[in-house]
């Protein structure tokens, strides 16, 4: 993936109510990335 990287943006911080901690996390652009499941949907 990592070599497939268009664009990288300014890092955010990323905080999700379930958790007890924050990322900080870059916006990327990444060329043929497909986000998909082996599992089907509930």
């Amino acid at each position: 993936m990592f070599n497939n990287i268009e664009e990288i943006g300014k890092p955010q911080i990323i905080a999700a109510s379930e958790r007890q901690y924050a990322m900080l996390i870059p916006p990327m652009k990444v060329r043929d990335f497909n986000l998909t499941s082996l599992a089907d949907a509930v």
